[in-house]
């Protein structure tokens, strides 16, 4: 299984469109962080100003900015995750079509040894009854 011939196109389709949409609308300037504001409101002002409804609007779109650029992120960490898997699975094939055509070469050479063993055993006998007749011949005479 190949993951990197494009496993999944809609998502670069996705990301392609939401980077264009980040590129189209304007940064945000002018958020500081204030210590020593409290994080709970005592109440609500009764009457919001607009400021405060974009500010409000500008942070949440920051968030969601980031939220964004990490899910782009991690979806380019696991496309690389893919891809090393797929590298590592590749080596490992390969490695084990070598071994086991190594395995093939010395099981073929060790079926020789042991051809070339019994004809040295039958060659062996061979000279031994001959040995053994010769013997036989030089105590008769």
């Amino acid at each position: 299984m190949d993951f990197s011939a494009g496993c999944m196109p809609c998502i670069d389709d996705i990301d392609m469109q939401v980077l264009a949409a980040m590129a189209a609308t304007p940064p945000q300037v002018g958020f500081e962080f204030d210590p020593t504001a409290s994080p709970f409101p005592a109440q609500p002002p009764a009457t919001a100003s607009p400021e405060v409804d974009t500010a409000a609007a500008g942070e949440s779109e920051s968030a969601d900015e980031r939220r964004l650029r990490r899910r782009i992120s991690n979806r380019e960490s696991a496309r690389r995750s893919r891809a090393r898997k797929q590298r590592r699975l590749d080596e490992l094939r390969d490695t084990a079509a070598v071994l086991e055509r190594r395995g093939r070469e010395l099981a073929a050479g060790a079926r020789a040894a042991r051809g070339r063993l019994a004809l040295a055993l039958l060659a062996n006998a061979g000279l031994r009854a001959e040995a053994a007749v010769l013997s036989r011949r030089l105590a008769a005479s």
